[in-house]
């Protein structure tokens, strides 16, 4: 799924580039707890919206993908910059 010259920017903390490296990343979150994902538009660009519990009304933050074809090229995590996600124009996809 990740590319093998994948690139990461975890906004205002990391950067990382090729797959051992953002595959790190990836294990990272699949460890963690807090988070909920939906789906979500931020402008005309899909997005993936980060909620601290399923209910919430909003994102606590967003993270961005740039995908071709099956394989994640970039990723963009604004978990450490939840203050850009307040500004955004983030809309929420339905819960199916």
């Amino acid at each position: 799924m990740l590319a093998d010259d994948v690139r990461l920017d975890v906004v205002s903390r990391a950067q990382r580039r090729g797959r051992r490296e953002v595959g790190q990343y990836v294990d990272n979150y699949a460890a963690a707890h807090d988070w909920h994902l939906r789906s979500a538009w931020l402008g005309d660009r899909e997005a993936i919206a980060v909620l601290p519990d399923p209910q919430a009304p909003a994102a606590a933050y967003f993270v961005q993908l740039t995908v071709r074809g099956v394989r994640v090229l970039h990723i963009r995590d604004y978990r450490y910059a939840p203050y850009i996600a307040v500004d955004a124009r983030l809309l929420l996809g339905h819960i199916a």
